[in-house]
């Protein structure tokens, strides 16, 4: 299977690092060293994964990239910054990202954290997934989208599908959020439930009526959460 990759990345020899680095595993990778043209790429080729290395003079447009580029892909997008500022951190999450990268990173590790995304990207196998319903909702899971009783679609990046494949057969019931962080990303996440937080706050705003007090996806102090449908 080719792999294709998109890569943005606004230092033009940092982006050649990591282009040679994805074309040696014999991935075909295509540069952008501006939003808009890794927007026009996308819309022009499909991508198994997009990876983002923005300066900090360019993160504002790289995160605004990212929410633009959410709203229709569910493919991962991982981003890559100098700033470790938790708050640049939440932000760059809250624009959709899967993962979020504080360099510096090895080559070697990056390729593995790649190999990792692009491995269990789609780790669920769609022909094996009945379409689900729970009370308001049901997953389509063959288009990964979900559909409330008014017949709206939310398409789903694939970490939401994950999690609200997760949900919806387990309605009422309090998932501890390390099962939660097992079964989304296939292991501990390393106990970090910032991961899950950040996933459950956009997940939250693709559902609720009101995220900011929410009716179905609420969360169990101390526990982890609970799928009211």
């Amino acid at each position: 299977m080719d792999v294709k990759i998109l890569l943005f990345c606004t230092d033009i020899e940092t982006g050649c690092i990591w282009e040679f680095a994805m074309c040696r595993r014999g991935w075909m990778v295509t540069t952008a060293v501006t939003a808009q043209a890794a927007l026009t790429e996308w819309e022009e080729n499909p991508f198994d994964l997009i990876l983002i290395n923005a300066g900090d003079e360019n993160l504002c447009e790289a995160r605004q990239f990212c929410q633009d580029l959410r709203a229709f892909v569910a493919n991962p997008i991982i981003f890559l910054t100098e700033d470790s500022r938790e708050s640049n951190q939440v932000e760059i999450y809250e624009a959709g990202v899967d993962e979020c990268i504080v360099m510096p990173i090895t080559v070697r590790l990056l390729m593995t954290k790649l190999v990792a995304w692009l491995r269990r990207s789609w780790k669920i196998p769609t022909e094996t997934l009945d379409t689900l319903h729970t009370g308001t909702f049901q997953l389509d899971s063959v288009r990964r989208y979900l559909i409330d009783d008014c017949g709206k679609q939310t398409k789903l990046t694939n970490l939401e599908f994950r999690l609200m494949h997760l949900f919806l057969n387990n309605p009422n019931c309090v998932l501890e959020s390390s099962l939660i962080l097992n079964r989304v990303w296939g292991h501990s996440a390393g106990g970090d439930c910032t991961l899950l937080k950040h996933l459950v706050y956009r997940l939250r705003r693709k559902i609720e009526p009101n995220p900011g007090d929410p009716r179905y996806l609420q969360t169990a102090s101390g526990e982890g959460y609970i799928f009211l449908p």
